[in-house]
């Protein structure tokens, strides 16, 4: 249920590898504290792209909402998903907001599940405070 075009996923298995101590990360045993750096910049990338695809959904959505009449109405009265609104046509592949919402959910996992999103942005916000809302900004003059 996630993107083709990265093609998949799998699992590898390494039997008795040897590293030679120059490739070793960071030194033995703290190659997993890289993972956090390849993180930050992943996280901005993640943010860019569902601002993107959450735009495309939206102009798919309005324009065929502009043009569709059902059941002799046309507008209705509440905001609803931009899948909802096409309808079957938004789960077919007519469109690409079938691809979207599929990409969408599992992305919700593949970096973590939400319920462990929230707990650390819970805790840095308890430790931090009100500063969790604030950057350092140096000003050049």
């Amino acid at each position: 249920m996630g993107p083709e075009e990265h093609g998949g996923h799998c699992e590898l298995v390494f039997e008795g590898p040897e590293i030679p101590e120059e490739n070793v990360l960071l030194g033995e045993g703290l190659g997993l504290k890289v993972t956090p750096i390849r993180l930050g910049p992943a996280r901005l990338t993640h943010c860019m792209r569902w601002l993107g695809l959450s735009k495309r959904c939206f102009e798919v959505a309005r324009a065929y909402a502009e043009e569709r009449t059902g059941f002799n109405v046309d507008r209705g009265t509440y905001s609803m998903p931009p899948v909802q609104i096409n309808g079957a046509r938004g789960c077919s592949k007519d469109t690409v907001l079938e691809w979207i919402y599929r990409y969408a959910r599992q992305a919700r996992l593949v970096d973590g599940a939400d319920e462990v999103h929230k707990m650390v942005l819970n805790r840095h916000l308890t430790t931090e405070g009100i500063d969790f809302w604030q950057w350092p900004v140096e000003v050049e003059m």
